[in-house]
């Protein structure tokens, strides 16, 4: 299947040592997901991947502008309640269902694919991380390269509103754009490009 991979991960989560605190984040993690895309028809479609400290929101739909929407949403309902920090990513790419490890006879369903792999390494982006820690902001989000290319030349797309930058993760290397409204600051674009080790001509081939 190919679709929408919305990957969350809630900051710091695996610094905090009470049982107790981790489900208060959880819980706090899924009511402003759910309060900000309750209108949002595209999302009444998606699978849901735990990962424990966030989750990956697998849609199959097409209807990027609403899926977008719905990322806004959900900042503003974060920055509303003040009281998680965590980032996402947006990605698109193959998903496929699959039982649950050791569970193979329980109805529970889970999910693999390359494209929740590429979506990992997107949203683990040490400049995606380092918005979210530099600004006030109680979710931050970028669109990964594979996004972006469906939805650049899309009227509702407006360039401006997005800071690109390089990123390594291990042996991995790509663009990714990070969303920036209303955020005050932003991290350094050439220390980004410089640290993915990539050389210019090694820059270019990421269009593709």
């Amino acid at each position: 299947m190919f679709g929408v991979i919305i990957g969350i991960d809630i900051k710091d989560f695996t610094k905090i040592t009470r049982t107790n605190e981790m489900l208060v984040q959880r819980e706090q993690l899924v009511q402003i997901i759910n309060t900000g895309t309750a209108q949002i028809e595209a999302y009444k479609k998606r699978k849901i991947l735990d990962t424990g400290d966030g989750c990956y929101i697998l849609i199959d739909s097409l209807d990027y502008e609403n899926i977008l929407l719905g990322l806004k949403k959900i900042q503003s309902v974060a920055n509303e309640k003040g009281a998680l920090k965590f980032r996402g990513i947006v990605h698109v790419g193959r998903f496929e269902k699959t039982t649950k490890m050791l569970d193979a006879n329980i109805a529970d369903e889970s999910y693999v694919g390359e494209g929740i792999n590429d979506a990992s390494r997107y949203l683990n982006a040490q400049c995606l991380r380092d918005m979210l820690k530099m600004n006030t902001h109680n979710f931050v989000y970028g669109i990964s390269n594979e996004f972006y290319m469906q939805i650049f030349y899309q009227q509702y797309h407006v360039d401006s509103e997005y800071t690109r930058y390089i990123f390594k993760a291990e042996e991995y290397s790509n663009q990714i754009f990070l969303n920036n409204v209303n955020i005050d600051y932003l991290p350094n674009t050439g220390d980004n490009i410089k640290d993915s080790n990539n050389k210019k001509e090694d820059l270019a081939r990421l269009w593709y």
